[in-house]
């Protein structure tokens, strides 16, 4: 009998998630997901970043924990608590650890469904305890959560998925903390909401600050002295959830403004984005396409069916007048947040997204469910007949408007609009039975959102798992060949990539990256020395041959042409920028992938510059890259006599093919305007440059930071010329090697009928002087006889009596360093970039030792709050005895 009540319990959680495996499933086949075709799930940011994070998961936990804190495979070296906290920390990522490496891609795919299968359950048991509605229509509502539009198209941001899993519960545990004093379920969930996902975390406590008003006025009666105790209430037990989560929630906060927060601020502004009607002509059925994730309007729709009766919600005569009046008052906020810019920065924590616009939009979306939810229970029977005709004419009257508006309106189809008027008035026309009326809903309803959720789908591109596997286990095989069985630290560079973040991937040191939690000091570093930078990224494909040796770049990788019979293999990877220069080093055997090559006169992780380093006037300059290496190479030839390393070169006048100079202004700021009218045309006329590169010296082109592959395209000598983009600040590329006596001609070829820039500059590095200087530091190069991503200890021999050691990480206080076993301090330098300490004449043991401090003030931080914890709890009982 027990067993029988137990199952009859547990049947409609079964049986919800078995139609929730069922249309997934359908979805999967119909997108050609594995294993139904060659697609794997992963697409944009999920297979050009978390992949990689994944694989660093893996390898953390499994193999190699020393670099839980920081990395050498982020960038030039990187803290990783934040990005722990931001992209890694969800209890559902242990799901990873059952995979192999090579099975991540499947590993990806069983992830998402567990999150979504969860997200579904939760909702579901959301509606039973609350609302304790047929089963069927739970189930309904819980797909219509699970396969909303914002849940589609963002999920390949994998993290954001456990903000929604656990925010029905937050609801459900909210409503018992208001009307039942029931602390526990509440405070644990926003818990490990925090620790899950912060970021998604901040946008749900900014929703559930207003949801919890509501809730209180959701009640029948309630006193102005019991709403204030209410709310008192509420906020102390979130104030007390976030003192549990500090432990990873301070550090989290601590590194973000070490990232892409840093220097930012939030101007208070009335700009207007979008009006109502722009916002509205997203709650139509597959009213999508693959700009709206880049730049455009709330994903809002979760099914016709909801909309019809949020409709009914607020024309029902059951629920009292000052609920609705704050629920449409809540709906306003979010509006309002939707048209301006500035209180959606507030719910993007003060930033404007890059990409993914609205990511708090699902809080819109679970709200609206719920009012749905309430508005079919209020529903007596069958849907009234003046609730009829206004719902049917309300429907009609918005198709009519957005078909006639269409032309202004790209992810609107004629088939967008009619598919959710037909399913709208049939969704309309079943709420009027009495019969058999749920089972009805739920099958119309599982057709409006596969459909929708199909359409959306098929915007994205997905990485085949043919050529994804055999790339990766190319660039895994590569990297194990390198493995040198010393402590000796080294970087790897590959001048070709999949993503930004292959480093973490194949667990080698490398300098590329790309995360929203990578140090602001390392991307401006990287755009002062004239490598491709930008808010969130850096990427080393044009690096010069003094760059590589400060980055102490050991082996670098160039791509090999694919041949015939590998070309349906492997992925048509392009080189990321010329490098004319590398061909100096000595190659190495080849692979089918890659020809390697290897650097032999590196600087060392750490080296001796001038004192100088630490003078307020030695900085970094915008946009003047070659300046800025010769800063570096003036501070490390510190016995030298200051004759620069760069030679500038002329470079001719620009020549015009089917380009006018509409406008030069100081400082040669040319304004370029196309003379061919062809809008069809992709080039668009050429600015012509002629050089000559008189010795066999390295030559490189300073690129002004106003162009992008986007606004050009290049060729030298009448060849494709590759360069890196985006950048924000001027960047060096090599042009020539070992091409004495050459002319040569540049030619920009527009891609866009207009162009503003500076002029390119020419500039020749005196290799022979720097050989010399680099024969010399050979001999004092930082000699690493311990090495871990947090602990590394080595030897080097000076030469001045006082000078400095400059280390070729970011500034980070979090490093403890020892020099001969008394403790000294690093210093920021160079803009703050890097980081030197103080070292005298002679031979000296370094020992460095990475610990985030913010750890120990996090857990101070959780500490009290299972000190607050425990006080709240002693009151409660304390009221229920009186």
């Amino acid at each position: 009998m027990a067993s029988t009540v137990h199952f009859k319990r547990i049947y409609p959680y079964i049986a919800c998630g078995s139609i929730f495996s069922l249309l997934f499933l359908i979805i999967s086949y119909q997108m050609q997901w594995l294993p139904f075709g060659p697609n794997t799930m992963l697409t944009i940011d999920l297979g050009q970043q978390y992949i990689d994070f994944f694989s660093y998961y893996r390898e953390t936990l499994l193999h190699n924990p020393s670099q839980l804190f920081y990395s050498f495979q982020k960038g030039i070296g990187g803290e990783m608590v934040g990005l722990w906290t931001y992209y890694l920390l969800s209890p559902f990522n242990v799901i990873l650890l059952l995979f192999q490496q090579n099975q991540l891609a499947q590993a990806v795919t069983v992830l998402t469904y567990v999150k979504l299968s969860v997200m579904t359950l939760t909702f579901f048991h959301f509606t039973r305890k609350k609302y304790q509605i047929h089963t069927s229509i739970g189930i309904l509502f819980s797909l219509s959560y699970t396969f909303m539009s914002y849940t589609v198209a963002y999920w390949l941001n994998i993290m954001w998925l456990d903000g929604l899993v656990w925010l029905p519960l937050l609801a459900l545990y909210l409503h018992r903390l208001i009307t039942t004093k029931r602390v526990n379920g509440y405070l644990f969930t926003l818990t490990i909401l925090f620790i899950s996902n912060y970021y998604i975390g901040f946008m749900v406590a900014i929703f559930l600050a207003f949801y919890a008003i509501y809730l209180m006025i959701e009640q029948r009666t309630v006193t102005l002295k019991q709403f204030f105790s209410q709310y008192t209430r509420f906020i102390t037990t979130s104030c007390i959830a976030t003192l549990l989560s500090g432990i990873t929630l301070y550090p989290a906060v601590t590194a973000l403004f070490a990232s892409k927060v840093n220097g930012t601020s939030l101007p208070i502004t009335n700009t207007l984005r979008y009006l109502p009607k722009d916002i509205f002509a997203k709650l139509f059925s597959s009213s999508f396409n693959y700009e709206a994730i880049k730049n455009g309007t709330p994903q809002l729709y979760a099914g016709v069916f909801i909309f019809i009766l949020t409709i009914i919600y607020f024309l029902s005569r059951q629920i009292k007048w000052q609920e609705k009046l704050v629920a449409a008052i809540l709906l306003i906020v979010f509006l309002l947040a939707f048209m301006y810019e500035f209180p959606a920065k507030i719910w993007h924590g003060g930033q404007d997204p890059v990409w993914y616009p609205f990511r708090f939009s699902f809080l819109t979306t679970f709200f609206s469910i719920e009012l749905a939810i309430k508005g079919y229970q209020s529903i007596q029977n069958k849907l009234s007949l003046p609730q009829t005709i206004t719902t049917c004419t309300l429907l009609c009257a918005i198709s009519i408007y957005y078909w006639t508006k269409r032309p202004f309106y790209p992810h609107l189809t004629p088939a967008s609009i009619l598919i959710t008027l037909g399913l709208g008035l049939l969704f309309i026309l079943l709420l009027r039975c009495l019969t058999h009326r749920q089972y009805l809903l739920l099958v119309v309803a599982l057709i409006d959102l596969g459909l929708n959720s199909q359409a959306i789908l098929k915007h994205f591109n997905y990485v085949p798992f043919d050529r994804y596997q055999h790339h990766t286990t190319a660039l895994s095989d590569t990297m194990s060949s390198f493995a040198d069985h010393d402590n000796d630290f080294y970087r790897i560079q590959i001048n070709a990539a999949r993503t930004k973040n292959e480093p973490l991937f194949a667990h080698y040191n490398g300098l590329n990256h790309f995360s929203s939690t990578l140090e602001s000091a390392t991307t401006r570093l990287f755009g002062y020395l004239g490598l491709p930078d930008t808010q969130a990224s850096t990427y080393y494909g044009n690096g010069t041959l003094f760059t590589d040796d400060f980055f102490a770049i050991k082996y670098l990788l160039e791509p090999k042409p694919l041949s015939q019979a590998d070309s349906d293999k492997y992925f048509h990877i392009k080189p990321i920028a010329q490098a004319f220069d590398s061909l100096r080093y000595h190659k190495l055997s080849e692979n089918p992938y890659f020809s390697p090559y290897e650097n032999t006169d590196r600087l060392g992780l750490l080296m001796e510059v001038s004192p100088a380093i630490v003078d307020a006037a030695t900085q970094f300059q915008p946009n003047q890259p070659v300046a800025n290496q010769e800063l570096l190479l003036r501070l490390i030839d510190f016995m030298g006599d200051g004759t620069p390393y760069y030679t500038e070169k002329p470079l001719s006048e620009p020549k015009l093919t089917d380009v006018a100079i509409t406008r030069k202004e100081a400082g040669g700021y040319y304004r370029f305007q196309s003379l061919i009218k062809d809008v069809v045309q992709f080039d668009k006329g050429s600015i012509n440059y002629n050089f000559s590169t008189d010795t066999n010296n390295p030559y490189y082109l300073s690129l002004p930071s106003q162009i992008n592959d986007q606004k050009l395209r290049m060729e030298l000598d009448k060849e494709e010329f590759v360069f890196a983009s985006p950048f924000r600040q001027r960047q060096l590329v090599s042009v020539a090697d070992n091409q004495a006596l050459t002319n040569h001609v540049l030619s920009m070829i527009l891609q866009t009928p207009s162009l503003q820039m500076n002029p390119p500059t020419l500039h020749e590095f005196d290799i022979h002087r720097y050989q010399t200087l680099m024969n010399k530091k050979a001999t004092q190069r930082f000699k690493v006889t311990s090495f871990s991503h947090q602990h590394i200890v080595g030897t080097i021999t000076t030469e001045q009596t006082q000078g400095y050691l400059l280390m070729t990480m970011p500034y980070d206080s979090n490093w403890t360093i020892t020099v001969d076993n008394k403790p000294v301090t690093a210093v920021p330098v160079l803009n703050n970039t890097l980081m030197a300490i103080p070292i005298s004449k002679g031979n000296h043991q370094i020992v460095m030792h990475y610990f985030p401090k913010s750890i120990y003030y996090g857990t101070m931080l959780s500490m009290f709050g299972v000190v607050g914890y425990i006080i709240l709890n002693r009151q409660r009982l304390k009221s229920k005895k009186i």
